[in-house]
């Protein structure tokens, strides 16, 4: 059996994914500091992560941690470098002290590292605020493990109790009687978590190495989104006011186009992403009896 360590597992992606790899027979083993999980450990503490993945030997370590407040780690960069910085580096150095058995590594980046015009490739980074910097710092720190980086943003229907998704957010406001906010200026190709957690399991079992966008086909405005996901639910957008990221008042800048080219995945999976448009619908029916 193929046994997978999740650092950070009780997140709003360690939810979906974990029982999406028990459904295929894989062995999980939950690490990190939530007293649900399998394994309660500081992540920043070389010895005693090392000693575990010896004591568990597994096949895969999929690192699920990070600093995601985009505006708590404009104002306390510790938070940012500690989540986003920190941890990677010392599961690079863990990964060197544990090169013998002959591990591979997943590790969860983020599409906000984009700020340009139209489809970008993984080299036309432009990070515009500190989250997308130390997130980029920590793909840095892993420049020489054996390792995919999966630079990505998701939504679905969460199955974490402390966390909300993009989608839930969005149709709880729909169902509200507030009227509430979307950028018509933000774009992006996001991707459903289960399909996020599909292609997470394609690149295990293929061990790609490198940086990887995965994202959907075309792309779309936030506004747009909120549009199409009212429409599909038969719900009324009369609440939702268009509007520009500039006019926000945030503590951190906002990248307003993250749209991802996604050719190198698809060539190094032979796999081709479905589209945006598949993808909230897929989220619409995960909401249309709830």
């Amino acid at each position: 059996m193929n046994r997978v360590l999740i650092l950070g597992a009780n997140g709003l992606l360690g939810h979906s994914l974990v029982p999406w790899l028990r459904g295929l027979s894989y062995e999980v083993i939950r690490a990190g500091r939530n007293q649900d999980e399998d394994f309660i450990i500081d992540l920043h503490d070389r010895h005693s992560l090392t000693s575990l993945i010896r004591e568990i030997a597994p096949n895969y370590v999929i690192n699920l941690v990070g600093a995601t407040n985009v505006d708590q780690c404009e104002t306390d960069i510790g938070y940012a470098y500690n989540g986003n910085v920190a941890v990677v580096a010392n599961l690079a150095a863990v990964m060197k002290d544990c090169a013998d058995l002959s591990l591979h590594l997943v590790h969860l980046s983020t599409d906000q590292l984009y700020d340009g015009l139209g489809l970008q490739d993984e080299k036309r980074i432009k990070p515009v605020n500190v989250y997308a910097l130390s997130k980029f710092a920590g793909e840095l720190a892993l420049a020489a493990s054996p390792a995919a980086i999966l630079r990505t943003n998701f939504f679905g229907r969460s199955h974490c109790p402390s966390r909300v998704s993009f989608t839930d957010w969005l149709v709880n406001s729909l169902r509200g009687e507030s009227q509430f906010t979307l950028f018509t200026d933000v774009i992006f190709n996001a991707v459903h978590m289960n399909t996020l957690c599909d292609i997470i399991h394609r690149v295990m079992h293929q061990r790609l190495v490198g940086v990887f966008n995965v994202g959907s086909r075309g792309a779309i405005s936030k506004a747009e989104f909120g549009l199409r996901l009212a429409e599909l639910l038969g719900i009324s957008s009369k609440h939702i006011r268009q509007g520009s990221v500039s006019d926000a008042v945030l503590k951190a800048r906002r990248p307003k186009d993250m749209s991802m080219s996604i050719e190198r995945l698809e060539s190094a999976l032979a796999f081709q992403c479905p589209s945006i448009e598949d993808e909230i619908l897929r989220a619409a029916r995960e909401y249309f009896y709830a």
